[in-house]
C-alpha cells in the first residue's frame, strides 16, 4: 500500500507538470554594478567596483613567474581578500590559496586544479571558516569543454550547469577576472545558463535559469551586460514569479 501511494503522488506530480497555464513574470532590478578596468595588452592590472555608484571594493594583479594573483581592499583601503596561485608549466596554475577576512574571523580556501589543451577541467577546494560561524569542507567541479567553451560544470553533489554561447568573442574574462591564470578563458560570451540543473530547488518543474544580453563597444569589449535571471518554479505557477534583472557596467583604461 505505502508504494501504491507514493507511485500515485509521483503521477500526479508529473501530471501537474503539464497542466495548461503560464506563469506570470515579474521584472525586479537589482542593484547596478560597475566595473572600472585597467587593461594592458588584453590582461587586467587593476579594477574598482561600484554598486550604484558607490566604490565598494578594488582589486590589484600581481605576476611574479611563481606565483600570481590579486589583492582586494575595501574603499578603507583595507585588505578583505587575497588569491595566491602557485604558477605551474605553460604558465597555468597548479595551486592557489584564497583568503578571505569576514567579521571576526578568516576564510582560507586550498584549491588544486587539471588541466586538459589549457582548459581547467576539474578542481577540488579544501576550506576553513573561522569566527561567529566555523565551518569546514570540501568542494570539486568537473568541466566539459566543446568548442572552446564550457558547455557544462558539475559539483561534488552531481548538480550540472549547462552553458549556451552566442557568436560573439569573449576578449577579457569578465565573469572572474581570472587573466588566464587557471586556464584559457571561453572563446565566446554566455548567452544562457540552466542552473545546476534543479539544484538546490529541489523537486520542480522548471529549473532555474538565467539569460544575457551585451553591448559591445568598437574594439569588441562588453560595456554592458544584462542577466535575467528566472528562478525555479512548480508547474503551474500558483503565484507569480519575480525575474530579476541585473545589469552591469564596463568602463576600461588601456594602456
Amino acid at each position: 500500500m505505502k508504494y501504491l501511494i507514493l507511485s500515485l503522488g509521483l503521477i500526479l506530480l508529473l501530471a501537474s507538470c503539464h497542466k495548461n497555464g503560464e506563469p506570470k513574470f515579474i521584472n525586479e532590478k537589482a542593484d547596478e554594478i560597475k566595473y572600472v578596468i585597467n587593461l594592458s595588452a588584453d590582461k587586467i592590472t587593476s579594477y574598482s567596483k561600484y554598486v550604484d555608484n558607490k566604490l565598494t571594493e578594488t582589486s590589484t594583479f600581481f605576476d611574479h613567474d611563481t606565483v600570481a594573483g590579486w589583492i582586494t581592499k575595501n574603499p578603507q583601503n583595507k585588505i578583505t581578500f587575497k588569491s595566491t596561485f602557485m604558477m605551474g608549466n605553460n604558465s597555468l596554475a597548479d595551486s592557489s590559496i584564497d583568503t578571505g577576512f569576514i567579521q571576526n574571523g578568516l576564510y582560507v580556501a586550498l584549491t588544486h586544479y587539471k588541466y586538459k589543451n589549457d582548459f581547467m577541467v576539474y578542481s577540488t577546494t579544501y576550506w576553513e571558516q573561522s569566527g561567529d560561524n566555523p565551518e569546514a569542507g570540501e568542494s570539486q567541479f568537473s568541466k566539459t569543454i566543446e568548442n572552446e567553451n564550457v558547455v557544462s560544470m558539475q559539483d561534488i553533489h552531481g548538480c550540472i550547469d549547462y552553458f549556451n554561447y552566442n557568436n560573439d568573442i569573449n576578449k577579457i574574462d569578465i565573469q572572474d577576472f581570472s587573466n588566464g591564470i587557471t586556464g584559457k578563458k571561453n572563446k565566446n560570451l554566455v548567452k544562457h545558463v540552466s542552473w545546476e540543473n534543479g539544484c538546490p530547488c529541489g523537486p520542480s518543474c522548471s529549473f532555474a535559469y538565467s539569460d544575457y544580453q551585451y553591448k559591445l563597444d568598437n574594439n569588441g569589449y562588453v560595456t554592458k551586460m544584462t542577466e535575467t535571471y528566472t528562478p525555479c518554479y512548480s508547474e503551474p505557477a500558483s503565484d507569480k514569479i519575480t525575474r530579476t534583472i541585473r545589469t552591469t557596467i564596463y568602463e576600461y583604461n588601456t594602456k
